[in-house]
């Protein structure tokens, strides 16, 4: 029977070896000259080999029984980033001369351009059978990726059930960037594809080829799916009527805000500045005071946030300490949607666990389920649609096993597509078989923002998918907030609120921020434990948790973020401290080698990190609470990296500049060199100035990769970037292993200062430095003088001893005769922030257009509410402000008149005009205007530019290019004219004065 079964089995692998051949050679159409196929139909296909035929072909010894009966062996035994192998991959087909290469590629609902493109030469779609679809007919599937083929470029198509091939050459997106890798995956030309398949009006299943067709009319399959199509009923979304109208407390109108932001749920986000804990509590007292209760307030560090609520109406209210910033959020409806604050379920008997669910379809997709005490779960993202399968049967197969899985909270933390669509795969084809009470989301306003496609989905058919599951609730999260599920408690640290809502230009062209800093960041605790869930979150996001949290942010396990793509610096995870470390992504990206590497290794030699679980090696349960022995050796399961990485550290590159002093505007050639291996890992080349550099310790003011500059060549660094030149100052510019760690010694490969000078600064008059005041003596205030003009700088000098400065000592000021009247002082600064014994402008900044004429006291005393109490008073002096002196203008009886200062300028030079006429002819619209002479004198055209004389003041000297023209007039003759009207620039008869003037260029 044995032998029967054997010889069974190898009759069976030279059939599909005999098919193999036959698809790879038996199809080819018949061509004429002009590349027309004769006799054949005209889509005659070629179908790529399968995976089991393609590795069938690689000998043509008959498989062992072990290899016949374990197929899995034989692909675990292929490495599909060796070139040597292409010939392996399903999607190789040399002997036809077309297809070389197709990426990893992702099936997408919808009509988007989403997906994953590893750029991996070799490495083929694994994405084979069926393709467990559900979407509404009015959808598609978008299949993309890149290519590589031999010879000049054609185009992609689509064939479904065997009907006729639909082409597109749109479908073909150029792609500079790609050349380095379809010419390693053995092609000549290569370029993006992206071919949106319509499936719109069909239902159930549905076999699909992706098609390629070269210049000479040959088609070749690249890829067959399965879609399975299911006609989505239509939801209704819930609506709730609102009980409450939400409001502000009354210190803080709309109109006062500094920043609004309105939210995606309807609620609006109000942020004030310069605010301290008493403004705090006073908002809080607001909303107490009007009938709101407490849901929840805690302190993180010394951050203070409290969230209140009154019938459907919800008030969150947080400061942040050392942003000195208080935001409101409001909204009549929020509180309906809140979870309970005391859950009726709080314990159970199943042990609390953190599971990291494997994908192995995909390199970078996030999917974490967290078991609660009483089997429940809280989930986060949940991956791909590939996921969606995945993801339900392990909910299915480890709940409690009375009734439906239930899911406590699912966290979306953003919209990309590696992340949400097992969500919604699940909500479209099982949300009969889960019960999920609570969604937790921020997604961005649509209307507030313009996103891209891939971005859309939590602002449009999210809700939809929400309102799939029975009794689901969606609740906007704001930074801050807190919420209980069974045994753990979740803390909101950081949301979307606190990065778009400083940014005045929203449109996705002009944004300046990843949009992965848009993901929720939360941590699961409980009284012993603590996990921090970070998302994708990027460095901005994490540089203010830092910069508010501190070290509240130490965690005892973490998912690294973005999937270990190093867009987060070392510094966060040193002040997380972890022992266990949760890697979304497979050990090739983990083991990347190309800007992706410098963060992990810092983070493997920390003496605190135990434990990092890569996603690709497999599923990763731990135990809730999971500790670490003190004399743990780091250990990564399953993982043997493919190469030394620690030899890319190594500090080899050079690098000099022609000379070490230049001048404002001279070229700043620098040669810099490194080993060919470095650079391909990203060495860069970054300058910075020494001030900069030596206090603040942020990273380069600008980087140029080394391939990007040339290696061992001369290379101008500012011809491009500086255009105008760098200012005058000492620089600093560096040769370093990863562009995030410019400050970092140890990845810097060779360092040079230098110095550039302006030789047209003015020297710098030598300024006498006040005198301090002995501190034995009384403490003092002085001013420069006793009068001054409108508009002109108040210079005052303060002193005070050290403990009356910590004691709040401040000098302000008052006109003299509301003091008289017993009033407090109009203005104040405190001594410590207008220094001390330092010279200090009173009013540059508060009073920008200066005090009004009149008689002011300047006190300096020891407590800001009693400026009139002469007990507490150091110091004080008083001064007068007087109308400057304003130029006598014509008599009224002469004809008004137009000047300018003199008749020749330079480039650039100010031109300063006198204009003066009657009251009544102001009033009547007298206006000057300037005009090139060519222009005036041949084309009778109107003025270039005009200027009301009201607006530049009558009988006053004015700039009249200072604002209009910032850059200076070319040079030329020009016309300057005043007339009254601002229609007839040339009329003779309305002019009453003008001026010639020439403008040359410097010399």
């Amino acid at each position: 029977m044995k032998k029967w079964f054997l010889l069974s089995v190898l009759m069976l692998v030279m059939a599909l070896c005999i098919v193999a051949c036959t698809n790879g050679q038996g199809n080819d159409p018949v061509t004429t000259d002009d590349g027309k196929a004769t006799e054949e139909p005209e889509a005659t296909i070629t179908e790529s080999p399968t995976e089991e035929e393609s590795q069938a072909d690689v000998s043509t010894e008959s498989p062992s029984t072990e290899e016949a009966t374990a197929p899995h062996e034989t692909e675990s035994k292929t490495d599909r980033n060796d070139p040597t192998l292409e010939s392996e991959y399903p999607m190789w087909n040399e002997k036809k001369g077309i297809v070389v290469h197709l990426s990893f590629d992702q099936l997408w609902e919808g009509t988007g351009t989403s997906g994953t493109d590893l750029f991996t030469p070799g490495q083929s779609a694994s994405w084979n059978g069926t393709a467990d679809l559900s979407f509404s007919t009015e959808k598609g599937v978008t299949f993309w990726g890149w290519v590589a083929v031999k010879g000049e470029f054609g185009v992609f198509g689509y064939r479904i059930d065997d009907g006729d091939p639909v082409f597109n050459e749109e479908w073909t997106f150029v792609d500079e960037g790609l050349t380095q890798h379809y010419q390693g995956a053995g092609g000549d030309t290569g370029n993006r594809m992206r071919i949106a398949i319509d499936l719109s009006n069909l239902v159930g299943s549905h076999t699909v080829d992706v098609l390629y067709k070269n210049g000479q009319g040959e088609i070749v399959a690249l890829y067959k799916f399965t879609a399975i199509l299911a006609d989505m009923e239509d939801v209704t979304l819930p609506t709730v009527e609102p009980t409450v109208e939400a409001t502000l407390p009354d210190a803080y109108g709309k109109d006062t805000a500094d920043v609004t932001y309105a939210g995606d749920d309807n609620s609006m986000l109000y942020t004030f500045e310069n605010k301290n804990a008493a403004d705090f509590e006073a908002a809080c007292k607001y909303y107490t005071d009007n009938g709101y209760t407490v849901y929840r307030a805690t302190e993180k560090v010394d951050n203070r946030f409290t969230t209140f609520t009154k019938g459907t109406a919800m008030a969150h209210v947080y400061w942040f300490k050392e942003l000195s910033e208080l935001n409101i959020v409001i909204s009549d409806t929020a509180a309906y949607y809140l979870p309970p604050v005391n859950p009726a379920v709080t314990d159970g008997d199943v042990e609390c666990t953190i599971v990291q669910l494997e994908d192995s379809t995909h390199v970078n997709g996030m999917s974490y389920v967290i078991q609660l005490k009483d089997g429940s779960y809280i989930v986060y993202d949940g991956s791909y649609s590939s996921q969606a399968r995945l993801l339900l049967q392990y909910l299915k197969d480890n709940h409690n096993g009375e009734g439906k899985p239930l899911i406590r909270a699912w966290v979306m933390t953003h919209s990309h597509n590696d992340h949400y669509p097992a969500f919604s795969q699940i909500a479209r084809r099982w949300a009969d078989q889960i019960q999920v009470e609570y969604v937790l989301v921020n997604p961005l306003n649509e209307e507030e923002f313009e996103l891209d496609e891939e971005e859309l989905y939590l602002s449009t058919t999210f809700r939809e998918d929400v309102a799939r599951f029975s009794g689901t609730k969606l609740v906007y999260v704001h930074t801050g907030m807190e919420f209980v599920f069974c045994n753990l408690t979740m803390e909101v640290l950081w949301t979307p609120d606190d990065l778009y809502k400083n940014i005045t230009n929203r449109t996705l062209a002009n944004r300046d921020i990843n949009f992965n800093n848009t993901s929720i960041v939360t941590r699961l605790y409980d009284a012993d434990y603590n996990t921090l869930f970070t998302a994708d979150i990027g460095k901005r996001g994490t540089d203010m948790m830092v910069t508010v949290y501190g070290d509240y942010l130490k965690s005892d396990a973490c998912q690294v973020a973005h999937h270990g793509v190093e867009d987060v610096p070392f510094s966060f995870y040193d002040i997380v401290r972890a022992p266990l470390l949760f890697y979304p992504c497979d050990y090739d990206l983990y083991d990347n080698n190309t800007r992706h590497l410098t963060v992990r290794l810092k983070i493997e030699q920390t003496d605190y990190t135990k434990e990092i679980l890569i996603q690709g090696l497999g599923r990763y349960i731990r135990a809730w609470g999971t500790t670490y022995a003190a004399d743990a050796s780091l250990a990564i399961p399953d993982y043997t990296p493919s190469t030394n990485r620690s030899a890319l550290l190594e500090k080899v590159g050079t690098l000099t500049s022609d000379k070490t002093t230049y001048m404002v505007g001279e070229p700043i050639i620098i040669t810099a060199s490194s080993t060919e291996k470095e650079v391909a890992n990203g060495v860069f080349v970054g300058i910075q100035t020494m001030d900069r550099w030596l206090n603040t310790g942020l990273g380069s003011d600008k980087y140029w990769y080394l391939k990007d500059i040339g290696n061992g060549m001369a290379y101008d660094i500012i011809a491009n970037v500086y255009p105008n030149g760098l200012p005058a100052g000492e620089y600093i510019l560096r040769l370093v292993a990863d562009d995030s760690f410019f400050r970092n010694d140890e990845l810097c490969m060779a360092e040079i200062i230098i110095t550039i000078i302006d030789p047209n600064a003015p020297d710098k008059p030598e300024t006498e430095e006040p005198d301090t005041p002995d501190t034995s003596i009384t403490p003092t205030l002085k001013s420069d003088k006793t009068t001054y003009t409108v508009g002109e700088p108040i210079i005052i000098t303060a002193w005070a001893t050290e403990e009356q400065v910590d004691n709040l000592v401040f000098v302000g000021i008052q006109k003299l005769t509301t003091y008289n009247e017993g009033f407090g002082s109009d203005k104040y600064w405190y001594l410590n922030q207008i220094g001390n014994g330092t010279a200090y402008d009173i009013i540059a900044n508060v009073y920008p257009n200066g005090l009004s004429a009149g008689e002011y006291i300047v006190r300096m005393i020891t407590d800001d509410s009693h400026f009139h109490d002469d007990a507490r008073c150091l110091g004080e002096f008083i001064i007068t402000i007087v109308e400057a002196e304003q130029p006598d203008g014509p008599d009224d009886s002469i004809i008004p008149s137009l000047k300018s200062d003199k008749t020749t300028y330079t480039v650039g030079e100010p031109i300063i005009i006198t204009a003066w006429a009657t009251e009544e002819q102001i009033d009547n619209l007298v206006f000057v205007g300037i005009q090139t002479m060519d222009k005036w004198l041949n084309s009778g055209v109107g003025a270039d530019e005009y200027w009301y004389l009201k607006d530049i003041g009558n009988g006053t000297s004015y700039d009249i290019i200072a604002n209009e023209y910032p850059n200076g007039l070319p040079a030329g003759e020009y016309i300057i004219r005043m007339v009254t009207d601002d229609s007839s620039f040339r009329d003779d008869e309305l002019c009453i004065g003008q001026t010639i003037i020439t403008v040359v260029a410097a010399e």
